[in-house]
């Protein structure tokens, strides 16, 4: 079941001793991190994972992370209790992708197939961003999974309607970087 909830950053610890916490975005941008604050925005976690209602005092970004003060959080412990809890807003609020832009969450668990005959190769089971670089992981069954770069040369189409990627893969590329057989996967 889809969640009514999306996250878009986690609170990794406190920052200083007034109940400011040190969040990672999880945003394409700071700006679009700011615009989610903006919004419903709720706090789910660590301990009881149902999104509840917060409001933000302050904000202000610091070494690459941004710091945030909620109403209420007044000093470090209330601050560390919330640490690894996630940032959330209404899946409602979260405003339209543009032409040829997804969102990650939509990508997973979409069919994969080929491009060319239609064959069945896997399902999205993870999106991941890796130096700069979107990488859509494929479950081929088994618990083996691959990784395909999410480029044009490798992505032809997707049909969020009908639930379905079409790929063009690189010959091999199914086995070269496959994950979870035997040797290199921490056995």
């Amino acid at each position: 079941m889809e969640s009514d909830f999306i996250s878009f950053g986690r609170i990794l610890r406190p920052q200083g001793n007034k109940g400011e916490v040190r969040i990672k975005m999880e945003t394409e941008s700071a700006e679009d991190f700011l615009a989610f604050l903006g919004k419903r925005l709720h706090l789910a976690g660590p301990v009881d994972m149902r999104p509840r209602p917060v409001t933000v005092e302050d904000t202000w970004p610091h070494k690459g992370f941004m710091i945030v003060k909620f109403r209420g959080i007044d000093d470090m412990g209330a601050a560390e209790s919330l640490r690894g809890a996630e940032l959330q807003i209404p899946r409602e609020d979260r405003p339209p992708s543009s032409e040829g832009e997804y969102y990650h969450d939509q990508l997973i668990s979409l069919e994969v197939r080929d491009a060319s005959g239609g064959r069945f190769i896997g399902n999205v089971s993870d999106v991941m961003t890796l130096a700069d670089n979107i990488l859509l992981e494929i479950e081929k069954g088994g618990g083996k999974t691959f990784l395909v770069p999410f480029v044009n040369a490798c992505i032809r189409s997707i049909d969020l309607d009908k639930r379905v990627i079409r790929v063009s893969l690189p010959e091999g590329l199914e086995n070269l970087n496959e994950v979870g057989q035997g040797a290199g996967d921490g056995e």
